[in-house]
């Protein structure tokens, strides 16, 4: 009986090891969450990256991972045309080069006024015109968020709130933004 409980000791301490490792590479994992905010990683730090490797058991004799892409297709459709629409610009992604969320900076067209007809299940004919968009600068990681704001619904007079800071500007100086988000309402109600 002796040898029994040795055996199961054995594999109750191999658990408990086995435990922790788990644990140490679940804290390095959330320590590389593109969605801290104090995630301060850059594609530079190679010799923090063979530490982690190290640690997470990574076997670069592997062949890398290679994403497939396929011929796929998602579609939504608004049911009921809201009176004020938002747009989220996913300005992140993986990049697979240096293993980690890069900000994406291209510069994306909008335009003041907004039709959605192509994107509802019904023919809603609800025009909608842009009021204000957010503006990050800065890297996937931080950076500073400002606002350009219509002042009147009826006029093309804009201004740029940045902290305490408000200063006029024009729909030029808004089109050339980096957009991260666009508030448009429905042009009836203009609220």
């Amino acid at each position: 009986g002796g040898d029994a409980w040795e055996g199961l000791d054995r594999e109750i301490v191999g658990l408990v090891q086995e435990s922790q490792r788990i644990k140490r590479k679940i804290a390095i994992l959330e320590t590389l969450d593109p969605d801290a905010d104090d995630n301060k990683l850059e594609c530079k730090d190679s010799s923090r990256d063979a530490e982690l490797e190290i640690e997470l058991g990574i076997d670069d004799s592997l062949p890398p991972i290679v994403p497939l892409r396929g011929d796929a297709y998602k579609a939504s459709v608004v049911m009921r045309p809201p009176e004020a629409l938002c747009i989220h610009i996913q300005r992140r992604h993986y990049d697979m080069s240096c293993q980690r969320m890069v900000k994406v900076m291209r510069k994306v067209q909008f335009d003041e006024q907004l039709d959605i007809r192509p994107y509802c299940a019904y023919d809603a004919k609800v025009p909608y015109r842009l009021m204000s968009v957010i503006e990050h600068e800065g890297n996937a990681f931080g950076g500073h968020y400002q606002t350009y704001r219509r002042v009147d619904p009826e006029r093309n007079e804009w201004v740029l709130v940045s902290d305490e800071s408000v200063s006029l500007r024009s729909w030029t100086d808004v089109k050339r933004c980096q957009a991260y988000m666009l508030f448009y309402v429905a042009s009836s109600s203009n609220h």
